[in-house]
């Protein structure tokens, strides 16, 4: 940000909790140390506090257990725990917490705001300023600060402020339980009531309701409100309440946040890694993942794929090219030598004096002139083919292997890369691309170059004596020696060099994410100096590659000089019946015999170890893949689908050596049906949409739409059917792959769709451009679809280039609710028949979250609606309600049936809310 006027003094250190948790590739304890000195007393405290005790326990080398790039293996509930205790691990002076409760149920925030954020939890006496939309959260705040627009437009004391009928913070109040009662009014009308029991706390307040809307009015004071919230924070926190109704009697023995962690632990994808390294701690500890490297010679189906990716037809033709280049420079170096002999006969023979010798040389001059005029531009012409031809192959080459590596990337699973941190990628498609592109054809080039010369210059040293050829044969042995050895310790040192580049772009990357947390905690030095390390680890090799070709050209350049030593004397021992031009020739080349031959093991080696890059994008070129994008024999019609989804008896896992994620779940949505999809954290529910976008396979079973197996369909045929409005957005800078315009929009709709579905991209670029990227609408139905996503009045205030709006790297210039609302946008100019939500809207304060439900509601009426939620209001009016616990289905049925039944799971979760008599209820409003 840009400071355009005032100052902000903040006296004492500082701690951030970000919107979205930024965990950085190191295990559980580094991520919450941050840096700092290990405290065991005072770390177990903080643990016990952010919940995250029992998680560790069971992790198979605890708490220092690496949790992956990014923390690609944490739910978002345990990021923001994690962000949490090391905020709290920091013991700053001032707290910055962003939005901090938005991820996870509300049983955890109450845990959280009683033991670390309220008045009596580790943060009591010091400053928190919090960010938040949370009712109990306001409540619980000493001071609050109304925000309109930029501008402050209302600061004091919550319990004055609530006083005041007029005050902004009444009015947000008043906002969320009206948002609370107009789905109340929408899920009167589709069912019928039920009777259920309240608690104690909830019933004594809808007395005190009642009884004050009768003199006052429609809506409660906020007043009343805020004491609601104030007593839910209190009476449903696990450790302080015993009268909760029970669920079952397994269940009135454990707390909500424990059965949460206990569901998180079986289903998170930490939990699942971490399993799979039992019994495997010294095979590489915390950090057992590391990138390896090949060994022993490159094989030679990688050098066959370079050449073919070239063209065999450029390949052979500049080689043969090369070829010529060299004869060609070999025949004019012996017409100049054989013109040199001739002005050395004619003085011998005839004198200085003859008219003769003034008419002969000058024709002869002139036939010498041409002749080699004619060589010498048929060696430009031959170097120049061989230069096209070459350079033409390197650029094919490399777009080919670009193409594969990429196309390859975007098909793997989405495992991949859980498992593989960004900065190996990023590895290959800048370094060993660049390498490919701008090194190895020079190299091969020269190589060829310089191999032709010396096989031309050893022809030439043979001929005044064949012994020469022994000599010439044991200096090959040596040479060859020699390159051996060297292309052994240079290859390897250059895999060294690739491997330990990848932690650079990685560190790099990850600082780039974290900037803001960095900032904030004042650690800016520590990870220059960590980078700093990085860089010198990539540095041991490239100094042991400069080390071996100081020792490769000592060693050469005295072998060199034996060899012109032992050839000047073989032509003086032959002087009398060699001429003089052909023995000067003779021995200008062996004075290059000394550079040639040692550039020729120099680019060798080179060519050979520049191939490593080869063979490093041709590992990432092979990986296993989905499956196929399309299948002719199965292409679904252009209607398809209306939006009946049915799961028959599937079960699925994540890999296959761990255990399921999804355990033989079974029911039919019927088309246009709203479903909601509730569960504790880990219970399985992003899991469902997985397997409906079939990045996790069926293990049994199979889900069909429209009565159609989906895997039996290609991939793009699926996933281009269905639209997902997601949690978070991810943001991707477009020019990073450079592929031809067709290949550019293809790969683009499949990022949009795929591997990513869960995780879709907002490309930096324009804001038309995210929004249609193949031009298919017109422009007034996208400022239609902005309208209706809420998001046209910021566009336009916002810009003035109105759709051309640059989206900025990153996404800096919107925020987490607004890159959500342009995904909604999105949705809506698809129009697909099946929608699905993974809590799109937890990053929106509530009038933003009514005015998204309200769209939903009213723009996908006639499409099938699937939405993951923690907020349950948002889908107490749909159709039915879905319940996962442990990947099974636990229940479904309508929101009130579910409601009225006993030993329900979310009838138990409508009590955590304070929500059970709003939904039994919902009928006489």
């Amino acid at each position: 940000m840009e400071l355009i006027s005032g100052r902000v003094n903040i006296k004492g250190r500082l701690a951030l909790v970000s919107q979205q948790s930024w965990i950085f590739n190191a295990t559980l304890r580094e991520n919450i140390l941050f840096h700092h000195p290990y405290d065991p007393e005072r770390y177990a405290k903080i643990i016990k506090a952010c919940a995250l005790e029992p998680d560790i326990k069971l992790l198979p080398m605890g708490d220092l257990t690496d949790i992956g790039d990014k923390g690609v293996n944490l739910s978002g509930g345990q990021k923001l725990r994690v962000s949490l205790a090391r905020a709290c691990y920091a013991d700053a002076d001032v707290y910055l917490l962003d939005d901090p409760l938005a991820a996870v149920d509300t049983h955890v925030a109450s845990h959280l705001l009683k033991h670390v954020l309220g008045r009596g939890g580790l943060l009591s006496g010091r400053t928190r300023i919090m960010a938040t939309h949370n009712p109990s959260a306001i409540a619980a705040s000493d001071r609050v600060a109304v925000l309109d627009s930029g501008r402050l437009v209302e600061y004091g004391n919550y319990a004055s402020l609530i006083r005041r009928p007029a005050s902004h913070l009444n009015a947000f109040l008043r906002s969320e339980e009206l948002r609370q009662r107009l789905s109340e009014r929408e899920a009167a009308s589709e069912s019928a009531a039920a009777v259920g029991v309240e608690t104690s706390v909830v019933s004594s307040f809808r007395k005190r309701r009642t009884s004050t809307e009768s003199h006052a009015g429609s809506y409660a004071p906020a007043s009343d409100l805020a004491e609601l919230t104030l007593m839910e924070t209190e009476a449903l926190d696990p450790e302080v309440t015993d009268d909760a109704e029970p669920l079952s009697s397994a269940q009135s023995r454990s707390s909500p946040i424990k059965e949460a962690q206990e569901s998180d632990r079986k289903t998170s994808r930490l939990y699942k890694s971490a399993t799979i390294a039992k019994g495997e701690k010294t095979d590489g500890g915390p950090k057992g993942n590391l990138e390896t490297s090949a060994t022993g010679r490159v094989k030679l189906v990688v050098f066959w794929m370079y050449i073919r990716n070239m063209g065999l037809g450029l390949f052979v033709g500049g080689v043969l090219f090369l070829f010529f280049t060299q004869i060609a420079w070999l025949g004019n170096n012996i017409w100049l030598a054989d013109w040199s002999n001739d002005a050395s006969k004619f003085i011998n023979n005839t004198g200085a004096s003859s008219n003769q010798t003034t008419v002969e040389p000058m024709k002869s001059v002139g036939l010498r002139l041409g002749v080699y005029a004619v060589i010498g531009m048929c060696q430009v012409a031959f170097n120049v083919l061989a230069c096209m031809m070459l350079a033409v192959g390197s650029v094919r080459a490399v777009k080919v292997l670009h193409h594969q590596l990429l196309s390859c990337i975007l098909h793997v699973p989405t495992s991949f890369f859980d498992s593989v941190p960004q900065g190996r990628i990023m590895n290959r498609f800048s370094n060993e691309i660049s390498t490919v592109d701008n090194q190895l054809m020079i190299s091969m080039r020269s190589m060829l170059t310089t191999l032709f010369s010396c096989l031309i210059t050893f022809a030439l040293c043979a001929l005044p004596s064949a012994y020469i050829l022994i000599l010439l044969a044991c200096l090959l042995g040596f040479y060859a020696t020699m390159q051996n050895l060297f292309v052994t310790t240079s290859r390897q040192l250059k895999r060294l060099d690739s491997v330990s580049k990848s932690p650079i772009f990685s560190h790099f990357a990850e600082t780039l994410l974290g900037v803001d947390t960095i900032r904030a905690y004042g650690l800016c030095d520590l990870f220059v100096n960590s980078s700093d390390t990085r860089v010198d680890a990539n540095n041991r090799a490239l100094f042991g590659t400069l080390i071996a070709n100081r020792w490769l050209s000592m060693v050469l350049e005295t072998v060199g000089n034996l060899l012109t030593f032992s050839v000047s004397v073989a032509f003086v021992a032959t002087r009398d019946t060699l001429a003089a031009g052909f023995a000067g020739l003779v021995i200008s080349y062996t004075l290059n015999i000394i550079q040639g031959l040692s550039w020729f093991v120099r680019m060798s080696t080179e060519f050979e170890t520049n191939v490593v890059s080869v063979e490093r994008i041709r590992e990432y070129s092979k990986l296993t893949i989905e499956a196929p994008w399309e299948v002719p024999a199965k292409q679904p019609p252009a209607q398809w689908p209306q939006g009946e989804i049915e799961f028959v008896n599937y079960s699925t896992r994540y890999r296959d050596d761990l255990d399921p994620v999804l355990r033989s779940i079974s029911f039919t949505i019927k088309p246009g049906e709203k479903i909601g999809i509730v569960g504790r954290t880990g219970s399985g529910k992003s899991s469902l949409v997985l397997a409906l976008f079939r990045i996790i396979e069926a293990n049994e079973g199979e889900i069909r739409l429209d009565g159609q197996n989906i895997a039996e369909i290609g991939l793009h045929d699926l996933r281009g059917r269905i639209t997902l409005i997601p949690q978070a957005s991810r943001h991707f800078l477009c020019s990073s792959f450079c592929l031809s315009a067709p290949d550019c929009m293809l790969h683009l709709s499949k990022l949009f769709l795929s591997p990513f579905p869960l995780d879709p991209v907002l490309f930096s670029g324009t804001l038309r451009f995210n929004l249609d990227p193949f031009n298919t609408h017109t422009d007034k139905t996208v400022w239609e679809a902005l309208t209706l996503a809420n998001l046209r009045s910021f566009v336009e205030e916002t810009s003035s280039d109105g759709l051309e709006m640059t989206i900025a790297e990153g996404g800096n210039n919107l925020s987490v609710g607004q890159r959500q609302l342009v995904c909604l946008a999105r949705a809506l100019l698809r129009r697909s028949r099946v929608l699905v939500l993974d809590e799109a809207t937890a990053a929106v304060d509530p009038q933003t979250d009514q005015l998204i439900q309200h769209t939903v509601r009213k723009e996908f009426a006639s499409s099938t609606v699937l939405t993951i939620a923690h907020r349950l209001d948002t889908i107490i009016d749909y159709d039915r309600i879905m319940v996962l616990d442990a990947g099974r289905l636990i229940e479904m049925g309508p929101p009130k049936e579910l409601a009225g039944r006993s030993g329900s799971l979310f009838r138990g979760m409508l009590l955590e809310a304070n929500l059970l008599n709003t939904v039994l209820g919902s009928s006489q409003i």
